[in-house]
């Protein structure tokens, strides 16, 4: 997420899909976090369970950031076996 300051304490970035905020889940993790950080939230219009404003937010995020652990070890698995 470029820009730096673009989002302040109780600013909420809104997005229709997950997948139209981030790539993969390990950026998605990072870009929560840096929200987070300067006090702003996030919610997804598609997912109403990812909302960093409601009292879920660490669960969700949570999940998130193992799925994105999860995804490197299999790349890195398929990488070490050539495939």
């Amino acid at each position: 997420m470029s820009g730096g300051n673009l989002y302040a304490a109780e600013d909420i970035l809104i997005v229709t899909r997950i997948d139209r905020l981030a790539p993969a889940s390990a950026d998605f993790c990072r870009i929560v976090s840096a929200l987070a950080e300067k006090g702003a939230a996030f919610k997804v219009v598609d997912d109403p369970l990812v909302d960093t404003t409601a009292p879920t937010e660490k669960l969700v995020t949570g999940i998130f950031a193992l799925i994105a652990e999860f995804e490197n070890d299999i790349r890195r698995s398929l990488r070490v076996r050539g495939i």
